[in-house]
């Protein structure tokens, strides 16, 4: 396959290189080719502007990703923070602000399902109790490859997910319908009904991807 054709400008007074790319993608791989100073190479900043893609695309076992609720924009949360890592820690929504408690490695563990674990904590997105009523919560535990720690990703076609438990069968759901709008409203498990709180964006997790690739998620 041939590579798309780039047009660059280079500002010597800046030391800025624009780079346009006509096309579409999922990764941004960045090689130094030559060193800017005997100790290295030598970035201050590296910025990448797009337009969100509507496809869907499959997940990337094992990456780092935030979780989006559709409705309201907000990340899926381990409340506390980064020292959250107790067992047990709640789960909510928040805005994003690029922290390892709203950041989730998402795993394949055979048969359509994957496992949703903490980055902060290396805990896994559990229904509390083995809870099979709406309203169940949902919250961090220690992963023990059970049914109810488990998650099925279904595309809704427009790049958003529902993530339907394994054991209940009833997907993960910002409590209060698609009006809730507000930091810290609770996320549970609750039966489809189609509603923008029940959807949720994957976004790969900026940073978290360790050094050698970003991946913007499907732009174009």
């Amino acid at each position: 396959m041939s590579e798309p054709r780039i047009q660059s400008f280079f500002d010597p007074d800046t030391y800025t290189d624009d780079i346009t790319l006509n096309g579409s993608g999922r990764y941004v791989r960045m090689l130094g080719q030559t060193r800017a100073t005997p100790w290295g190479f030598s970035l201050w900043e590296f910025e990448v502007y797009g337009t969100p893609s509507s496809n869907t695309h499959p997940i990337t076992s094992g990456g780092t990703y935030q979780l989006i609720a559709r409705h309201s924009g907000k990340a899926l949360d381990v409340n506390g923070g980064p020292s959250a890592t107790g067992n047990g820690a709640n789960v909510h929504q928040w805005g994003y602000l690029g922290q390892s408690n709203q950041q989730w490695v998402v795993t394949s563990v055979g048969n359509g399902f994957y496992s949703v674990i903490a980055r902060h904590s290396g805990k896994a997105l559990d229904v509390a109790g083995w809870s099979t009523a709406n309203g169940g919560n949902v919250f961090q535990w220690p992963y023990e490859g059970k049914a109810n720690q488990q998650w099925r990703l279904d595309p809704t076609g427009d790049g958003h997910y529902r993530l339907v438990n394994r054991h209940s069968g009833k997907v993960l759901d910002v409590a209060g319908g698609p009006g809730s709008l507000g930091d810290g409203v609770n996320v549970q498990q609750w039966d489809n009904n189609g509603q923008a709180n029940q959807q949720w964006r994957l976004v790969f997790a900026w940073g978290a991807q360790g050094p050698e690739q970003v991946k913007i998620e499907d732009y174009h």
